[in-house]
Order: C-alpha cells, then sequence, then structure tokens
C-alpha cells in the first residue's frame, strides 16, 4: 500500500518529523536512506524545525563519580499562562573531549565547542550523536599556550575568538578562527584570521585569511551568525566608538558596520551590549543603567531601529545585568531572553510586561545558553 503514495508526498510528511524519528526511517529501504541524507531534504527539514516553537540549548559541566565530565540539556519551552515556562531535558553522552573547552556556539543544530586555554575545537550534533574534532590550525602553536617565556606577564600568547555559521551561496558551513594577539612589554600585532570549511574530505585544513583590519574584542559578549554572515563588537580599548566587525562567509572579509547612532552611550561596556538574532536580522540587546533595556534590530547594513524599550526598574528580581546571552521570539509576538545568571524573563510587547519565569540553575558551571534547532546537518 505504502508504494501507492508518491514519493515526493513520503518526503514532504517525512519533513516535518522530529530527527529521532528520522534517524530510525532510514533503515527503511536504500530509497529512504538517500533521501533523508540529501543535502536539499535536509535544508527543508531544517526549514520546517525554525518554524516550531523556540528551544534553547543549556550545556553544563559536573563531576561524576571523582571524574570530570561535560553534560548537555536540551531544554523545551512550554508556555502555562505567560507566567512560568517548563523545561524538558535531554541528556547527551558523555563527552570528555570537551573538558576543556567552555565556549560554545550554534548554528543549524550544531554545536561548536572551544576554549582559549586549549588547540582543540569540536563540532556536536546532539540530534544525530554525530562528534568531530578538528585539526589544528596553522596560526598557533601549542607552545604559545602552555608556555610564557616571561613569567612577569600575566597572560602571553594568542587569545581567540571564533565564529561559526553557513555560507549562503555555497551552502557550507565554516568555522572562523580569530587570534587576538597579546606580547608581553605592551607590544600589540593585528588580529589574524584563518577558515575552515566543513565537507566530507578527512584531510581538509585550515585556510589563512591573514591580518584582520579591526581589534576584536575579548569580551563575554557572544559573537553571531545572522544570514551568513558572523558579527563581534570592537576592542573598546582601540576606538572612540564601539562599532560592530562583520565577516562575510561566502567572500571571506571583513567590513565595520556602525553601531546605532542615536544609542546614548555607544561606548559603554560589553558587559551591557549583547548581539543576537531576531526576525531574520541582526539585533542588539543594550540595557542602560538599571532601569531600561533598549532592543534593536538592523534591517540593513546601515539603518538601525529601536523595537522595544523595556522599563526593569521594578522588575521583582535583583539583577546587575539583563541584556539576554540569548534572545527569540514566540509566535504571539513574546520576546524571550536568557539573561545574565541564566535567568530566562518573557516581555510581552502588547502589555509592556516583562517578567521572570525561570531561575537558572546553580552549583555547575554552565556554557551561554543558545537557542537550538533540531537538525540532520551532517558532520562529515
Amino acid at each position: 500500500m505504502g508504494s501507492d503514495i508518491p514519493h515526493d508526498i513520503i518526503l514532504e510528511i517525512l519533513a516535518n518529523l522530529p530527527v529521532k524519528s528520522l534517524l530510525r526511517f532510514k533503515c527503511v529501504s536504500k530509497l529512504w536512506f538517500s533521501s533523508i541524507m540529501a543535502s536539499g531534504f535536509v535544508d527543508r527539514h531544517l526549514s520546517n524545525q525554525k518554524r516550531s516553537s523556540p528551544r534553547f540549548l543549556l550545556a553544563s559541566c559536573a563531576y561524576h563519580e571523582c571524574r570530570f565530565t561535560k553534560e548537555l540539556l536540551l531544554g523545551s519551552i512550554v508556555l502555562h499562562e505567560q507566567t512560568r515556562v517548563d523545561h524538558s531535558w535531554k541528556l547527551a553522552p558523555d563527552l570528555p573531549e570537551l573538558e576543556d573547552c567552555y565556549c560554545m556556539l550554534h548554528c543549524d543544530g550544531v554545536l561548536c565547542f572551544y576554549g582559549c586555554q586549549t588547540l582543540g575545537i569540536h563540532l556536536f550534533n546532539p540530534s544525530t550523536h554525530q562528534f568531530r574534532t578538528l585539526p589544528h590550525g596553522f596560526l598557533v602553536s601549542p607552545i604559545w599556550y602552555f608556555k610564557d617565556p616571561d613569567p612577569r606577564s600575566p597572560r602571553h600568547g594568542d587569545l581567540r575568538r571564533l565564529g561559526f555559521g553557513r555560507d549562503l551561496v555555497t551552502k557550507q558551513y565554516k568555522i572562523v578562527n580569530v587570534f587576538n594577539q597579546y606580547f608581553p612589554h605592551g607590544q600589540l600585532h593585528p588580529d589574524l584570521c584563518e577558515v575552515f570549511t566543513l565537507d566530507s574530505n578527512p584531510r581538509a585544513s585550515w585556510k589563512v585569511i591573514g591580518a584582520v583590519p579591526y581589534k576584536i574584542a575579548l569580551s563575554e559578549a557572544t559573537p553571531v551568525h545572522v544570514n551568513g554572515a558572523i558579527y563581534w563588537f570592537t576592542d573598546p580599548l582601540y576606538y572612540q566608538t564601539t562599532f560592530i566587525v562583520m565577516f562575510d562567509m561566502h567572500k571571506e572579509t571583513f567590513k565595520a558596520v556602525p553601531h546605532p547612532s542615536c544609542c546614548p552611550h555607544p561606548r559603554r561596556s560589553m558587559f551591557h551590549m549583547q548581539l543576537g538574532c531576531l526576525r531574520g536580522c541582526l539585533c542588539l540587546a543594550e540595557q542602560e543603567y538599571e532601569n531600561q533595556l533598549n532592543m534593536w534590530i538592523m534591517e540593513d547594513l546601515m539603518t538601525w531601529e529601536k523595537i522595544f524599550c523595556i522599563n526593569i526598574l521594578f522588575l521583582d528580581v535583583i539583577t546587575c545585568c539583563l541584556v539576554g546571552s540569548a534572545i527569540t521570539e514566540l509566535k504571539d509576538g513574546t520576546i524571550v531572553i536568557y539573561g545574565y545568571g541564566n535567568n530566562m524573563y518573557m516581555y510581552d510587547p502588547k502589555s509592556k510586561n516583562l517578567h521572570l519565569v525561570s531561575h537558572g540553575k546553580t552549583g555547575q558551571f554552565q556554557f551561554v545558553p543558545t537557542t537550538f534547532t533540531e537538525s540532520l546537518v551532517p558532520l562529515n
């Protein structure tokens, strides 16, 4: 009976199923296997998943039986009368390779882990349980990380910031590695950049782009991927006005993007600003002191629009910073913000009501939370 159903109808049905079901259905036949693993189907399924209710992913580390491990906890948002949020947690396999990593990026269901004191860069798709460790790049040697020729120097070597996103022209995923070079005795060298393109070639290596024309901030602000580009803040130590640096994933070039011109404090601490993706555009969340949170979106490379001005003066929680490490919008227009301390807040633009709906976990170190989408995106 199943053979009477046109194959394109079957694929349309499959494209709306969760990844767990699709992994089982790959075993039905060779045709189903090749169809589910085809790049076109993977993109169609990903597009459908992005239209579903948003999720946040939390990753924490803990000690289990006297050994250090990493756990990945996937939380699904469930609203109850817009007053609280429930999470359903899924524990991923132990990943001991991540024990030296404390930074996490996300793009289309794939997570990228790295640390500043280790050379390892690891990719993990928690939906398919695929894991891949990237080869070391060309720009740095382990000696730079673990040996300091000047013991009086508080820091010596390369401090790096990664970006992770997709080239919308070639449809390939890329990891951008920016080395912020600082040397003893105040010496300063330009940032360097290299790019790794994710493909099935087991001998794939990094491509050196060269010097970066801007100084990337070594701050807590997480870079963000929006529409085929990676965005970072510039280092306020070297510029009169804070602005944003864009890396075009296809052209592999850098470009400066102006900060919102009407922003009252263009040099505010990075601790009070965060980049994000909202409504398919670059988003900037900026907290003014302790009473107001401004949210901007950039509809093109030159025009910013303030979409929300949120009063946080009477928020029923004491917090030093509300700026969200992850921001998303629900189907009814409600804005969800993961703020400082991994607390979750919801803002209703209609009533202009902001409230705390979930406290962050305590007792365990956590990566910065990120929005998350299930996907079949392969790592090889």
